[in-house]
């Protein structure tokens, strides 16, 4: 059993004037959110899987942590609602990582970093599995949106727990529900960057797509619904 069900860094219809930052540490959880639940965050998303914050130390700071994810965890948000900022993710990587595209102007509106922990998967993107057409959801103005995900995924293989580590599916945009395409509108691009330790055979049967499962990712464009203009 999870000691908590849903976990999100943002609000619930509320919105987040800045960032926010998930950090799954040790402990149970069933699915957790790094955006919010019907709520715009007007900046961007983090969300790290295995690390943790230890007021302990003799110096307070990271640390790792192994989490157990009965479900799935999301870069981006649940219901509605839209992650507006962007967060240059340069530092993030390894020189030679990424040979196609200067560090620099590397962008994304949500970044899930994936270090260990158990899960039965991760999304870049946000999670929108509803029937929006039922009436119970007619308060939704706008079904989540982000511009671009990124899922870096690289598993320590330094500690305790890392033979532990696994996860079933790693998907680079959103999930969405089938048959409601919709324009494939939740989000317009997504990466997954997958560095495994050689010496690691967790992952041999970890499925990872660069894109999202249903509607979870889109090649069309955005209709803002406020000025009903193309972005």
């Amino acid at each position: 059993m999870a000691e908590s069900e849903f976990l999100y860094a943002g609000g619930y219809e509320g919105p987040v004037m800045g960032n926010t930052h998930l950090y799954l540490g040790n402990g149970r959880i069933f699915d957790a959110f790094a955006g919010g639940c019907n709520a715009d965050v007007l900046g961007h998303s983090e969300t790290y899987v295995g690390r943790a914050w230890n007021y302990y130390l003799a110096t307070p700071g990271y640390d790792d942590g192994f989490p157990h994810i009965r479900d799935y965890v999301y870069g981006g948000s649940d219901l509605g609602g839209r992650i507006l900022g962007s967060l240059n993710i340069g530092d993030k990587f390894q020189t030679g990582d990424l040979t196609y595209r200067p560090l620099n102007d590397l962008k994304a509106s949500t970044y899930l970093e994936y270090l260990q922990g158990y899960a039965l998967g991760v999304y870049g993107g946000c999670y929108g599995a509803y029937d929006y057409d039922e009436p119970k959801y007619s308060h939704i103005t706008q079904k989540p949106y982000i511009h671009n995900s990124v899922v870096n995924f690289r598993p320590k293989d330094d500690t305790a727990f890392s033979s532990r580590s696994s996860v079933r599916r790693v998907f680079g945009a959103g999930e969405g529900t089938s048959g409601q395409r919709d324009g494939d509108a939740m989000q317009e691009h997504s990466y997954v960057h997958v560095h495994i330790p050689e010496s690691m055979e967790n992952f041999a049967s970890t499925e990872v797509f660069g894109a999202g499962n249903y509607y979870g990712v889109g090649m069309s464009h955005y209709v803002n619904p406020e000025t009903a203009t193309d972005e």
